[in-house]
């Protein structure tokens, strides 16, 4: 307590990334989210796959 966190983990959010580039905080983004948006550029426009 009172020291500054040694890391800030969390989704994607603009909103989180700003304040943690603000604070100059080391930010790691969580791999499921970072994962699941890979997925979603590949996937989201493919019928067979929204259809499944």
């Amino acid at each position: 307590m009172g020291a500054p966190p040694a890391c800030v983990i969390s989704d994607n959010a603009g909103t989180i990334s700003k304040a943690v580039g603000d604070k100059a905080y080391n930010h790691v983004r969580d791999i499921g989210h970072s994962f699941g948006l890979c997925l979603q550029q590949v996937y989201e426009k493919d019928e067979n796959f929204k259809s499944f």
